[in-house]
């Protein structure tokens, strides 16, 4: 398909200055210089490579990414939407950028960076990132997505399930403990104390 527009635009070129071949040349040189330029083009493609895919953050998450073609007036946009599917907070870029790399704190998404913002901070938990624009000529717009990046400022209260507040246990029967951690622990954080004078490390 690329073969035959270019051979069709040779050929128009020579048969609308036919006996004026300098000025066919010409005309035929831009041509070809303008096939080039967009064939150097095709195959780009923006990307959003902070954050990535599969990601923990705590209050500061690294933003990096690239826009590879000219856009419309305030159709850049970051949106994060949690994997539930009930939160969005969409937030819209700056203008005339071909990359950016800042860094968004989650309690204050006030930055120079963005325009604007559906809320003014990123709760905690785990969610998609999409990167959005529309060119010029606001076609659909293109979309990079990154899924499952973790955003979590504290940690999680964890719960002992078992045994019960009150709960009275007798030389011939031994406790069954069971407990919940929400998120997995640094390795040797997460120890059981029974009072008085034990402890345990969770593995």
């Amino acid at each position: 398909m690329k073969k035959s527009f270019l051979v069709l635009g040779v050929v128009f070129l020579f048969i609308s200055n036919r006996g004026n071949f300098k000025k066919s040349i010409l005309k035929l040189t831009l041509f070809l210089f303008l096939i080039l330029y967009n064939m150097s083009l095709w195959g780009q493609t923006s990307t959003l490579s902070k954050p990535s895919s599969s990601s923990n953050y705590s209050t500061q998450i690294p933003v990096s990414l690239t826009i590879n073609e000219a856009y419309s007036t305030h159709t850049a946009k970051l949106t994060f939407t949690n994997t539930a599917g009930t939160y969005s907070n969409t937030l819209t870029l700056i203008d005339n950028i071909s990359s950016l790399t800042f860094t968004i704190t989650t309690g204050n998404l006030s930055n120079t960076n963005i325009f604007s913002y559906s809320h003014a901070t990123l709760p905690d938990d785990t969610y998609n990132l999409t990167l959005s624009y529309q060119d010029l000529s606001l076609h659909a717009p293109v979309v990079v997505t990154n899924t499952n990046i973790l955003v979590q400022t504290s940690t999680p209260i964890p719960t002992i399930t078992s045994p019960s507040n009150g709960t009275v246990f007798t030389s011939s029967s031994l406790p069954a403990i069971t407990y919940n951690l929400p998120s997995a622990p640094l390795s040797g954080t997460a120890i059981l104390t029974l009072t008085p004078s034990y402890t345990y490390t969770l593995t």
